[in-house]
């Protein structure tokens, strides 16, 4: 449904206007609700647990000047599929700064880490089949679905967590190389005839999808995303469409109230939060709650029923490291110099995206 019809609807159906509504995180959906509830009327003030506002989107600036380099530390990418939040790029008017996202298997000169071996996309697919054994090299099936099989790993390894990597190689020991062998792979051969369109081939094969895991199943969603390539940026850092928002909201935002109980009961629901080391408690006509589930159930929660409760405490957040550095000189561009540094992040972190001026340059 289109995000403008929404509102329109919000706006048929609020018919008490004037209520007092309390919204508990300051990121975006906090920002957006506050946003929106002002304009219908409503009275709300924010509070936000951290020093800052705008919660996983966060742009890190290396310097005070308007083109200082910069990285993104959270959101990085809005897909073409996401329409309400492309509706508020241009509520805000940013659209003139959305451009192109370039993700890391676009990218032919960046650099990836398989088991070891240090190299760029576009020699991917003369190293996959020597680096990758057993399976990948079971003359039992074709050499075109050994190398999507291939192909398929270093994706999956590039952007999942370990679990999932190991459960995709056992699915592929299993069942699915026998699946792969049986399906025409040809359409999803790029023209090059050596990489792969992933996304077409999720989409379209189903049953493929049916026959994994149940948990690769579902980050498949994320690996379509991942590899997509209408993906959008906002040229100057996502933090734009915070700084916008802020602008726009008439309410308080009070930041370092760090809540840690919400009671409801019938009538009203009941905070408390710790300020400057000290607790207090309010008592609310309205609280909307935009804390992400990984706070929350850390939280004391009386009067919430059975099904939200197990939602709280059964989502399963992946985790995942960025490191971002700003260097004097384009070091990437002498190779033994990016192969000695990777391999150095490596000793300490096992799954990051590695960062430049906010642009995916290496995964290790």
């Amino acid at each position: 449904m289109l995000t403008t019809t929404l509102l329109d609807m919000c706006e048929l159906n609020n018919l008490q206007p004037g209520k007092k509504i309390t919204i508990l995180g300051a990121g975006i959906a906090g920002l957006v609700a506050a946003y929106e509830l002002e304009r219908l009327g409503h009275q709300v003030d924010i509070i936000e647990g951290s020093p800052r506002v705008g919660g996983r989107v966060w742009t890190h600036r290396f310097g005070t000047e308007n083109d200082a380099p910069y990285a993104e530390l959270g959101a990085m990418r809005i897909p073409s599929s996401h329409h309400h939040t492309l509706h508020y790029v241009k509520e805000l008017g940013l659209s003139d700064k959305l451009c192109k996202f370039m993700t890391v298997f676009e990218e032919q000169n960046a650099f990836i880490n398989l088991e070891g071996k240090i190299f760029k996309i576009k020699d991917a697919p003369h190293i996959l089949q020597q680096r990758y054994q057993g399976i990948f090299t079971d003359t039992r099936y074709s050499e075109q679905t050994r190398l999507f099989a291939a192909w398929l790993k270093t994706i999956v390894d590039t952007i999942s967590p370990g679990d999932l990597r190991e459960g995709l190689e056992n699915d592929l020991k299993s069942h699915l190389m026998d699946e792969l062998e049986r399906l025409d792979l040809s359409p999803y051969f790029c023209e090059d005839n050596e990489s792969i369109d992933l996304q077409s081939f999720i989409k379209q094969n189903p049953g493929f999808r049916a026959r994994c895991s149940k948990a690769l199943d579902m980050f498949f969603e994320d690996i379509i995303v991942e590899t997509g390539k209408d993906l959008l940026q906002l040229q100057g850092g996502m933090e734009q469409i915070i700084d916008r928002l802020v602008d726009s909201i008439q309410s308080p935002i009070k930041c370092n109230q760090r809540v840690v109980a919400i009671r409801v009961n019938p009538e009203f629901t009941e905070i408390d939060y710790i300020e400057n080391g000290e607790k207090h408690t309010r008592h609310c006509d309205y609280v909307l709650c935009t804390i992400p589930f990984s706070v929350l159930r850390k939280m004391e929660l009386t009067g919430f029923d059975e099904r939200k409760l197990n939602s709280i405490h059964n989502t399963y957040y992946c985790p995942a490291t960025k490191v971002a550095f700003h260097t004097k000189e384009a070091f990437w561009q002498n190779k033994v110099f990016v192969v000695v540094l990777l391999l150095a992040v490596k000793v300490y972190v096992k799954h990051t995206i590695l960062l430049l001026n906010s642009i995916p340059i290496a995964v290790v």
